[in-house]
This record gives structure tokens, C-alpha cells and sequence, in this order.
């Protein structure tokens, strides 16, 4: 009954297709709110102790933490415990591991990976497309170009484009693009992110 429950939410989200998301500081708006909940549901998501908190500004390794558990890969970052050359990293460093050596982050120098400053739109949206097999260090991406390459591919649509930099992410807009990305078909293939992760049985 769960697998039919969570299959049916990743046909509902596959259905949602080029939705215009994300809708800019959306923070604890019903629509981000809904989606929130889909993501929990498919253990894509966690809140805290006092709920989403999605008008509350994410830090980067927040971001780094939620791009992990949407990939699914979080108890495989635990459990190998890869390392990073971060020295500034207080919790995290597991999935800091895992980003690094799988070409999710390349932090903010060679050193240093700056976990608890405020997380920016432009950062995570590279997170999400990296997520999706795209590299800026191939090419695929410029640093500056992230949101126009991520209008491309239907992450988000234009208005997102021009607003998102200019403001303070949210986790709602954290959720959003999230849940725009797992839509977006996977570099090179006609898979979806979401088809991916039910391919792969997360």
C-alpha cells in the first residue's frame, strides 16, 4: 500500500510538469507548503522539531543536506563516509564527503565550504543542475547563467529567472525548486529526475 501510495505522488509530480515554479519567496504559501508535504512523503524532505520552517533562510550546508536527501543518497553518504578538504565544517561532514567526491560541490575555495552562511538561489539552483547531470565545469553552464540554463529546462520559468537573484532564499523556494527540478529530464536522457529515483528504488 505504501510503494502504491508513493507511486502515486510521483505521478502526480511528473503530471505537474512545466508548472511555472518556483513561485519567488514563497516561503510557508499553501502551494510550497503542499509540495513540501509530497516531498516528505517520498522521505525526500525533512522539517524540524517545529515544523517546515519555510519562511526561514537555509544555510549552504542546509542546501547541501537537501540536495543529498533528494537524490535519496543520504544513508549512502553516512554509511561511506567519504571526505572532503572543508577544515571549516562543524556538522555535515559526511555529506560534505559525499558532495565533493561526487561532484556535487566544490565549496567556496579549496579549503573552505562556508556551511553556515545564508544559502543563495543561484547556489542551490547549481546544486539541483549538477544533480542533474550537467557540469559547468564541462561546459554545460556558466557561473551567472545558472537560472537562464535553469529556464531552459523547465526548472523555472521566466519570472523566476529575474526575481530569484535578487532575493533572500527561502526554504520555501528551497522546496520549489526541488520539486520544479524532479520534473526536469536527466542530462542526455528522456528520464526525469523523479523517473531516475524510481528506477534506481529510492
Amino acid at each position: 500500500m505504501k510503494k502504491r501510495m508513493l507511486s502515486c505522488l510521483l505521478v502526480l509530480i511528473l503530471a505537474a510538469g512545466l508548472l511555472s515554479v518556483p513561485a519567488a519567496a514563497s516561503g510557508s504559501s499553501a502551494e510550497s507548503t503542499n509540495r513540501a508535504d509530497k516531498l516528505v512523503a517520498l522521505h525526500l524532505f525533512q522539517g524540524t522539531a517545529d515544523g517546515y520552517k519555510l519562511d526561514n533562510t537555509p544555510t549552504r550546508m542546509q542546501g547541501l543536506v537537501m540536495l543529498i536527501r533528494l537524490l535519496g543518497k543520504e544513508e549512502e553518504a553516512l554509511s561511506r563516509k567519504e571526505v572532503s578538504p572543508f577544515t571549516d565544517l562543524t556538522w555535515g561532514q559526511d555529506h560534505a564527503g559525499y558532495a565533493y567526491v561526487h561532484g556535487l560541490t566544490k565549496g567556496t575555495s579549496a579549503t573552505t565550504f562556508t556551511p553556515n552562511s545564508p544559502l543563495s538561489a543561484t547556489g542551490y539552483v547549481t546544486f539541483l543542475l549538477r544533480a542533474l547531470g550537467y557540469s559547468d565545469t564541462e561546459g554545460d553552464f556558466t557561473w551567472g547563467q545558472q537560472m537562464a540554463f535553469a529556464n531552459s529546462i523547465g526548472m523555472m520559468d521566466q519570472a523566476a529567472v529575474s526575481k530569484l537573484p535578487g532575493l533572500t532564499l527561502n526554504r520555501g523556494d528551497m522546496v520549489d525548486l526541488s520539486y520544479a527540478a524532479l520534473t526536469c529530464r536527466m542530462k542526455g536522457e528522456k528520464r526525469t529526475l523523479a523517473e531516475k529515483l524510481r528506477d534506481d528504488g529510492v
